[in-house]
């Protein structure tokens, strides 16, 4: 392995003290089971040094050198102490992370034994691997014993430590108090780049504290400054404002260490009183957590109270009976407010698995479920003592308990560890453990049931499967039936609005259907509609006809509605030509009577008569005949069905311009002569030419008042008079065009090239009417 990973992993420790629990736990585990831990700081040739000094059992060479190398652990568990490490690892990281060179001094049976693990020896070597100098004596004769590179490890070891001679060595070992033991000296302790150690060793000489380096002055609310240099003290990255001791104290962190202490830890000349964290709180109750492990179905208990250090509080969590995680804060204590401020939580997570410096929890689906549940329980004990939180009237939160509040910063049980058999004993009620002297032995104990070294320990509460709750949850009860009538209520509130949902849901599927019938008519309809138009292009117009019965009653009226007004328009225009030829004949009568001459009688069949042309026949060609003379244009006039007394299509009729009428070569309409029987016709689309058959003033016919007015008018002003008539009867044809839309909607005039004005649209009409009548 290369000499490069002892500082690869000694990174793993961020916190000091951390590296030094590990040469803690080393004393502490079953396979040395030390009673006593001296920890101390010396100077060795002017250089700093810390020291580890235990009375544990020592090792031999093979020992030795498995714990100086990687990869080896033999600890296992002795009369139910188990083992805190299980992965051979710590003594490396720990010492390295501490400084660069560690040397260890062993005593076991009658054997002496010193090993040297140093990074400035592999360095000046160039060593390509680890290499660890070991070097053996007889522990009476202090004979050196003689191995294959026992001389170059001791040169090696002289040369490159703080010893420089054998002698020196060997007086080490009488720092050894007994037979057996072992002692660490870490030298080339790390320092920053100032020179200046990670250790403050001076502002408490019986302690080792850590300052804070990331600042240069007590600008942190709650933070605890050095005497010596006016520096905050460390504080964890986790921590808020307020900060315990055990984050940079040795001393308080070494009290807490460990859940049940059975070793004396000594820090720098003085014992470091340890204490049993689960029976140091007041108004304490127990509680129970369940892991839900197939490899581990014991219930848990956990202990909450108040700590009489109000501002170290959080959930205090052992695996094997050492600290991993200190001050936890959970539930309540996680939140901006005074909730579950100086409560301690004190649990055991033997089930959990630690990470590899011992300060947390692998991040695992149990870890999350414990600390969930911790935080749980607390806020349930929180409520227990201090009552549920609520908002009164006047906006003020007050606090509603159940319990009285025990207004004490005392303890409720006050134990002390004896200095020479190691056992807790309970001290009665009215001691006071600050009272005591640092050395306490069970002899002085007030109750003589337990005044004896001799007598056992107290047995603590059995961890069966029976084990419940110390305390009956009464604030939990009441806040489980308030969150369930909340929550009946907000189930009935959902249950209304999803009712009202349905509701609504189910008159949108009802109006959706019947705009989808609608649809569906609408779509029918137009298919029948397609039909329809399909047969009219196919030439197929007389079988034209609606398959729905609604549907034809509906065409039915329309073309009902349409016939009636067509008829009324077309007696009103006849009632009007009527009353135009009486008038035009009485004023011919009167015009010849008042002139004197001779009265004019009609000549029988010539008139002047307007109309229009209902026919379907084709737009006659003009033609001028052989006999005209003086100018006259012949026409040839079509006859139209109805007539009797037609011009006959074999002669061709006489079509003479009236002298005094101009011809408007802008005018789109001309009047034909014809018969007094017959009805006048009107053509689009054709010049404009006003004749007369014989010498007839239209107005001899006319009575008084309209001659009169007649007489006032000029020739273009009486020819606009019969484009006026004209108008109204092109009227009538557009109504029948209207006719044939309605009756046929599918039929467009426009697309099959029909003139709603030319002769076509009352034959197509007639048909229309006629398919219609058949069918």
């Amino acid at each position: 392995m290369s000499p490069k990973y002892l500082h690869t992993n000694s990174t793993s420790h961020t916190w000091p003290f951390s590296a030094i629990a590990e040469l803690i736990d080393n004393a502490y585990d079953p396979d040395v089971s030390a009673k006593s831990l001296w920890i101390d700081v010396r100077f060795i040739r002017s250089e700093l040094c810390l020291s580890f000094t235990d009375d544990g059992n020592g090792m031999n060479e093979d020992k030795l050198h498995k714990m100086l190398s990687f990869g080896f652990c033999e600890k296992v568990e002795v009369n139910g102490h188990k083992p805190v490490g299980h992965y051979g690892n710590g003594f490396k990281s720990g010492s390295m992370r501490l400084g660069k060179d560690a040397i260890v001094f062993t005593r076991q049976d009658k054997h002496l034994a010193v090993g040297f693990l140093s990074q400035t020896y592999l360095s000046a070597i160039n060593a390509e691997s680890v290499m660890v100098p070991i070097a053996v004596w007889h522990s009476v004769t202090l004979a050196r014993k003689h191995t294959v590179d026992g001389n170059a490890s001791l040169a090696a070891i002289l040369k490159f430590s703080l010893f420089r001679t054998e002698r020196e060595l060997l007086n080490e070992f009488n720092a050894i108090d007994g037979t057996t033991g072992t002692r660490i000296i870490i030298s080339k302790i790390r320092t920053d780049s100032t020179g200046r150690s990670e250790f403050d060793f001076t502002s408490d000489k019986a302690d080792i504290l850590i300052p804070d380096d990331s600042v240069q002055q007590s600008s942190i609310a709650g933070a605890t400054t050095s005497v010596s240099t006016g520096r905050p003290y460390y504080r964890k990255p986790d921590r808020q404002n307020d900060v315990p001791s055990s984050d940079f104290s040795l001393r308080a962190y070494c009290g807490i260490l460990y859940l049940h202490p059975k070793m004396k830890i000594v820090l720098r000349g003085k014992k470091v009183k340890t204490h049993l964290i689960a029976k140091s709180l007041r108004q304490t109750e127990t509680d129970v957590y369940r892991p839900q492990l197939d490899h581990f179905q014991k219930p848990v208990k956990i202990t909450f109270g108040f700590n009489t250090k109000k501002n170290h509080y959080g959930i205090m969590m052992y695996h094997r009976n050492r600290l991993i995680k200190a001050y936890e804060r959970v539930g309540y204590q996680t939140k901006a407010n005074e909730m579950g401020v100086g409560v301690v939580g004190v649990i055991e997570c033997n089930w959990l698995q630690p990470t590899h410096n011992k300060q947390d929890f692998d991040y695992t689906k149990q870890y999350r479920a414990c600390i969930a549940a911790l935080g749980t329980k607390l806020n349930d004990y929180w409520h227990e003592k201090n009552g549920i939180q609520r908002t009164g009237p006047s906006g003020v939160v007050v606090n509603q308990r159940l319990l009285p509040l025990q207004p004490s910063n005392l303890p409720d049980q006050t134990w002390v560890q004896c200095d020479k058999c190691l056992k807790w004993r309970k001290l009665a009620d009215t001691q006071d453990s600050e009272a005591l002297t640092d050395k306490w032995f069970c002899e002085m104990n007030t109750d003589p049931s337990y005044s004896s070294c001799n007598v056992p320990e107290e047995p603590e509460d059995s961890d069966d499967d029976d084990m419940r709750p110390s305390y009956e949850k009464k604030v939990k009860k009441l806040m489980e039936r308030e969150r369930a009538e909340k929550t009946r209520r907000a189930s009935e509130e959902k249950l209304r609005q999803k009712v009202m949902q349905e509701k609504k849901m189910a008159d949108l599927e009802r109006r959706l259907k019947q705009q989808q019938a609608q649809l569906q008519a609408k779509e029918r309809e137009v298919q029948q509609q397609k039909q329809i138009q399909l047969q009219i292009r196919r030439g197929n117009v007389g079988v034209v006809q609606s398959t729905s019965s609604a549907y034809q009653e509906q065409m039915e009226r329309k073309t009902q509605l349409l016939l009636t007004k067509l008829e009324e328009q077309r007696m009103e225009m006849e009632r009007k030509e009527d009353r135009l030829h009486q008038e035009t004949q009485l004023l011919r009568q009167q015009r010849q009577q008042q002139q004197g001459g001779p009265q004019f009688t009609q000549p029988k069949g010539t008139s002047i008569v307007i109309s229009k042309v209902m026919t379907m026949a084709p737009k006659p060609v003009p033609s001028t005949s052989q006999g005209s003379a003086n100018g006259v244009i012949t026409k040839q006039i079509a006859k139209r069905p109805g007539t009797s007394n037609v011009v006959s299509p074999n002669r061709p009729k006489q079509i003479k311009t009236e002298p005094g009428i101009r011809k408007n070569n802008d005018d789109d309409d001309i009047i034909i002569i014809d018969d007094i029987q017959t009805k006048p016709v009107r053509r689009k689309n054709t010049k404009v030419t006003c004749t007369q058959t014989d010498p007839v003033d239209i107005r001899t016919a006319m009575s008084l008042p309209l001659q009169q007015k007649i007489d006032n008018l000029s020739p273009l002003e009486q020819r606009q008079i019969l484009r006026q008539q004209t108008r109204e009867l092109g009227e009538l044809r557009r109504n029948v065009s209207q006719l044939l839309q309605v009756l046929v909607p599918e039929l467009n005039l426009a697309d099959n090239d029909i003139n709603p004005d030319s002769n076509e649209v009352d034959e197509l009409l007639k048909q229309v009417l006629q398919a219609n009548s058949q069918s």
